[in-house]
């Protein structure tokens, strides 16, 4: 053809030929992945795909011989599809519908739906996306029922997921299609204005878009609802807003108080919030002193005030306060009650030598030594000081009228036994669960954002980011030539951050390790949480309390913990609750012929509880544990025993069986109605204990499927409509795949890997945050070559076509499965992790999370991304400005890309938003940074160090 060595020819058509360079192979340029046109391709939805139009069988068949005939004339279809084509474009052309810059990052549903409009029109059957299926759906069931709150929030769900997180200004556009929907929602029938779940996703939506005027209008509006909720999402946002600081945000929450008077509850949470707010800003002992006389106002009113209004309460706790008494947790403490009966004593306090309160630290640099005290004091000097004490930081004393209109008066019972477990929450020692039954509306409780605070602590941080798991391993080596893989190691057991329904298992669950661990307690002053267990007990029956009382003295010491059983079961020989509780201690010590005798002792030796209904949860305890050791036989005659049935053979099993299932029966028709809190849930936990013990008589009888039929056929009798038939389901849940694990893994019997895989696929549908199932779910999937559904667990979760939110527990659950499972995979996984954090701080359901933030820097900085941590570092404290832990990472792990005068500027912004500065921040000029120097030529002189020297000392807080 005449070409030359250097052309090719790469096409060849009607028209012509196609040449290019022999360079390029003869072939054209493939598309690759980081082009633009590729990456937009990928982030468009499916498109609806037209079907063939109907033909005439008629010209089909034209030629007799079962061919098509192809025309060289474009046919009628053909020009009709063309001018389709047109008719499109000019559509697109003038009534665009986004941006051009946003159009990159998704396709609008306006797109879709008026090209399907159009070629409805046209006559074309149309096969639409799943995603268009359920819209469509959504639609039509709105259209007969309005009211509905699940078809909105499902509508919305699968229109605001077609735009990715991590497209630009994903935020706003979400933020415009969730408004869009919502008002419709809220317009669409008058009791839809009062659903909370709507206005609040409403609020917050229109937290994006909507004017100052507007934004505040709708807030009171929602306000006027009454609902602890609203207030609590109105906190936050004047949280993340705190152009007042410190000062103006404690307005703000007596301002919330001052509207929930009428529930003792919600204001218990609207406490809560103040203390965690004061925590982060470094007021640590004034959020102390706030529990301590919350405490006294519930526990130790004096006699003589007992029904006298509130403002006479809070008169007489002044006195007592600023008399400087021995307070609630403190040593020598007998209250504010024994203070009044006593005629209002002085107290001479002694002083505290000002040299203990300085901790010795070795850090040269003084930026980093400052940063360094100011986190280390802020974990160990947690409880106020006295006026007597040598010391320069004012704010260490707290005044009673800095905390007296943060006080709620408690008089319900339930209401302070509510108070005790906030404070334990605040204290560090985590309970599973515990916030979620604070609100009526579990689904928009999202106090787990600020809640969680010990996931920050060093601690966690260290479990979070294992260094010895993260380290990068060899995955494959050569022997003889041959390649070989590397062993894949994993983590195995229950998951370093436990999260389940409040109550479903308790701390002496033998199937489940649900109570505290060493770092929980690691940064815990364990004196104070001593006498806090001692000084908050309630009249009468208070099991639930001493429970936790010895679950903390066995984390701390076993041998104490056992003390402390033994006094409690001084006072109360006749609970069966007290002696389980310390047959678990002599478990947990590995001690199992102590806990057999106490076993023996109380159900056999004395006769009395055999075949009693109220002793099920014993006698499975017993039977559990002769299990786990390996002792079938024995489990399977303490069964046997527990339903007084003699011997072992089939006619003595078939007897046993039948009476668990009568007393399973009995248990059901056991009235709960009228009953709250534990003595609703003791009856309903007798019931699971005999199903548990009649399921473990099959698995030793029979098999393991047998065995999993029968708490199957339990879960489906269970009353979903109560709490507690919600509790029991999750609890069974657990117990049925706690059966399969310890039967396959810890004793070693041959079991399926199938059986317990498919089933915790399952349970994670019901439970995505149950960190149990969780764990359970990886089980499943260790030895497994590929990681594609432990992946699907990390990015979005689909339920029924719809994506399910995942809380922060989720969210840190996700984060630790990248980094410390399967061991040496984090520099594989690290992109995975650092993408799931970036989504989740801008997702509407963790935004503004100072947990994440901290996590999320803490990743950039040990991968060594300095560079991105410091620009991350000021996204964090425009979304948190009030946290003074994300302020202390500038001048601690990001002190080398901070220059000394950004970190003056840091230092202002601290001192001008309020946050509580321990020392003063006074560098000497030879101290002064070296880095800052060095570049900058003769220019930077003295004067310039005289002046930084100058600012700093006119910017000290006191």
């Amino acid at each position: 053809m005449g070409l030359g060595p250097s052309l090719v020819v790469v096409k060849r058509s009607s028209q012509g030929i196609e040449v290019a360079p022999r360079s390029t192979k003869g072939r054209r340029k493939q598309i690759s992945l980081t082009d633009p046109k590729a990456r937009r391709l990928l982030l468009q939805p499916p498109r609806p795909v037209s079907a063939l139009p109907n033909i005439n069988p008629r010209d089909a068949d034209e030629d007799g011989e079962g061919f098509l005939r192809l025309s060289g004339k474009p046919s009628q279809s053909n020009a009709r599809r063309r001018d389709m084509a047109q008719q499109r474009t000019v559509t697109t052309t003038i009534h665009p519908t986004v941006d051009s810059e946003d159009r990159d990052g998704f396709t609008s549903e306006s797109d879709e739906s008026s090209e399907a409009a159009e070629e409805e029109s046209e006559g074309v059957a149309l096969i639409l996306t799943s995603r268009q299926m359920a819209i469509k759906k959504l639609e039509e069931k709105l259209r007969e029922d309005p009211t509905s709150v699940q078809s909105w929030l499902g509508l919305l769900s699968h229109s605001i997921s077609s735009v990715a997180l991590d497209t630009k200004n994903s935020a706003k556009v979400r933020a415009e299609i969730a408004e869009s929907i919502l008002s419709r929602a809220v317009s669409a029938h008058p009791s839809n204005k009062a659903s909370i779940t709507l206005r609040l996703k409403h609020l917050r939506a229109g937290g994006e878009v909507w004017d100052e005027r507007r934004l505040h209008r709708e807030w009171d509006d929602a306000l006027a609802l009454r609902s602890v909720d609203v207030w609590m999402a109105w906190l936050d946002w004047k949280l993340s807003r705190s152009r007042d600081g410190m000062e103006g945000m404690m307005e703000d929450v007596v301002y919330a108080l001052e509207h929930l008077r009428h529930t003792e509850i919600g204001g218990l949470r609207v406490q809560w919030r103040a203390a965690v707010i004061l925590q982060q800003a470094g007021f640590i002992e004034r959020a102390t002193a706030l529990f301590q006389s919350q405490a006294e106002l519930a526990f130790h009113v004096p006699q003589s005030l007992v029904g006298q209004p509130t403002e006479v309460l809070l008169d007489s706790l002044e006195e007592f306060w600023e008399s400087e008494h021995p307070r609630f947790g403190e040593c020598e403490a007998k209250g504010w009650a024994d203070w009044v009966s006593s005629g209002n004593p002085e107290y001479v306090v002694a002083p505290l030598p000002s040299s203990s309160l300085i901790p010795s630290l070795t850090v040269s640099e003084p930026f980093q030594r400052w940063a360094t005290e100011e986190s280390d004091c802020d974990l160990r000097f947690t409880v106020p000081t006295r006026s007597t004490d040598e010391t320069d930081d004012p704010y260490s004393t707290v005044l009673f009228s800095d905390i007296r209109r943060l006080l709620v008066p408690l008089r319900t019972v339930e209401a302070k036994r509510i108070f005790r477990l906030i404070w334990l929450s605040f204290l560090g020692l985590h309970i599973p669960g515990f916030s979620k039954t604070l609100s009526d509306l579990s689904g928009e409780n999202w106090d787990d954002r600020w809640t969680y605070t010990i996931l920050t602590r060093p601690a966690y941080l260290r479990t979070l980011f294992p260094k010895d798991v993260m380290t990068a391993r060899q995955l494959s080596d050569a022997q003889c030539g041959a390649i070989v893989g590397g062993e894949r190691t994993f983590s195995r057991g229950v998951l370093p951050i436990k999260n389940w329904g409040h109550g479903t298992v308790d701390a002496y669950d033998g199937l489940v390790e649900a109570g505290w661990a060493k770092r929980d307690v690691e940064h815990v002053e364990e004196g104070f949480v001593r006498r806090i267990f001692q000084q908050c007990r309630v009249e009468g029956d208070d099991r639930e309390w001493d429970s936790l009382a010895i679950a903390f003295e066995n984390v701390v010491n076993n041998k104490s913990a056992l003390k402390t059983s033994q006094s409690f079961l001084s006072s109360d020989e006749r609970s069966l609750e007290r002696w389980r509780i310390h047959a678990a201690l002599e478990r947990s010590r590995g001690k199992l012929d102590n806990a057999r005798k106490v076993y023996n002792t109380v159900l056999i030796s004395q006769g009395s509880q055999v075949g009693n209904l109220d002793a099920g949860d014993l006698w499975w305890t017993w039977a559990e544990m002769e299990w786990l050791a390996g002792q079938h036989e024995a489990s399977q005659e303490v069964i046997l025993k527990s339903v007084g049935v003699e011997g072992s053979l089939g006619v003595a099993v078939l007897r046993a069986k039948r009476q668990l299932e009568d007393n399973i029966q009995r248990s059901t028709a056991n009235p709960i109605s009228g009953k709250n809190g534990l003595d609703a849930w003791e009856p309903v936990r007798n019931r699971m204990a005999w199903t548990k013990s009649r399921a473990l008589l099959e698995l030793l009888t029979s098999s393991l499927p047998a065995a999993l039929v029968i708490l199957d056929n339990h879960m489906d009798r269970v009353d979903l409509s109560s709490a507690t038939g919600t509790r029991e389901l999750e609890s069974l849940v657990m117990v049925s795949l706690a059966l399969i694990y310890h039967y396959g893994v810890t004793l070693r019997n041959p079991c399926p890997p199938e059986m317990l895989r498919k089933r915790a696929e399952k349970a994670l549908l019901l439970y995505p945050s149950n960190s149990f199932v969780l764990a359970m779910f990886l089980e499943g999937e260790r030895g497994q070559g590929v990681w594609g559904k432990v992946r699907e667990q990390l990015g979005d979760v689909m339920v029924d076509g719809e994506v399910r939110d995942k809380d922060l527990m989720r969210r840190m659950v996700d984060l630790w499965i990248e980094s410390g499972w399967e061991h040496g995979r984090w520099q594989l996984e690290k992109e995975r992790a650092r993408s799931g954090l970036n989504s989740a701080v801008k997702h509407e359901r963790t935004k503004g999370s100072p947990i994440l933030w901290r996590f999320l820097i803490e990743l950039e900085v040990i991968d060594g991304n300095l560079t991105q941590a410091k620009s991350l570092f000021f996204l964090a404290i425009k979304e948190c400005p009030l946290v003074k832990e994300l302020y202390l990472l500038a001048f601690g792990p990001l002190r080398s890309v901070f220059e000394s005068r950004e970190l003056t500027k840091v230092a202002e912004g601290m001192i001008e938003r309020g946050l509580r500065l321990r020392k003063d921040l006074e560098l000497e000029p030879a101290e002064t940074d070296a880095s800052g120097l060095r570049g900058r030529g003769d220019d930077y002189g003295e004067e310039d160090v005289e002046y930084n020297a100058e600012e700093l000392r006119r910017l000290r807080p006191y």
